[in-house]
């Protein structure tokens, strides 16, 4: 062998030993810096999950004067009744006849709702949907059916304010 392919060899090796030096010394640096990061994760306090939002209970939006000029500011009973349904924050009322038939209502499943509470109630059946509250309503010369849809639960102040601003749009407008 010439000294020109000796030195080619020695030259070829000593780059590589020297890559492999550097990949070693990487690895060792990151391996330090895994230990670290574990240990971090170790020592830090355990996460404390905070309780859940408590439901805020439901207050009277607006005065029963005020409500009577609410009432008044709109143009057709649908109009009120979609009013309070989003100052209750429910999804929808739908009052109907004991046969069924739409009286007035916010909700796009009103004809449907109508139909099916109606019957229901017309046979002493019960409500079995969580999400929807059913009364019937005396009003002048006969009974009406509400229907309100709601996420929330409908109890105590809520559904008092519910069934009184009803019976006022009802009054208003028929």
């Amino acid at each position: 062998m010439d000294d020109m392919t000796l030195l080619l060899i020695l030259g070829a090796m000593a780059f590589v030993l020297a890559v492999s030096l550097v990949l070693q010394m990487m690895t060792m640096r990151d391996m330090q810096s895994l230990k670290n990061r574990l240990t971090a994760l170790q020592t830090r306090p355990p996460v404390v999950e905070s309780p859940p939002p408590q439901k805020r209970e439901f207050t009277v939006p607006i005065l029963p004067k005020d409500m009577d000029l609410l009432i008044k500011r709109h143009n057709s009973i649908e109009e009120s009744i979609s009013a309070l349904a989003e100052l209750a924050r429910v999804e929808g009322i739908t009052l109907a006849t004991r046969d069924g038939l739409v009286v007035a209502s916010n909700h796009r499943d009103a004809q449907q709702d109508a139909a099916t509470f109606s019957h229901l109630i017309n046979k002493g059946g019960v409500n079995s949907d969580p999400g929807v509250k059913l009364w019937q309503i005396e009003h002048k010369a006969g009974t009406l059916i509400g229907i309100v849809r709601s996420k929330e639960q409908l109890a105590g102040e809520k559904w008092a304010f519910m069934k009184e601003n009803v019976s006022k749009i009802l009054n208003y407008w028929l």
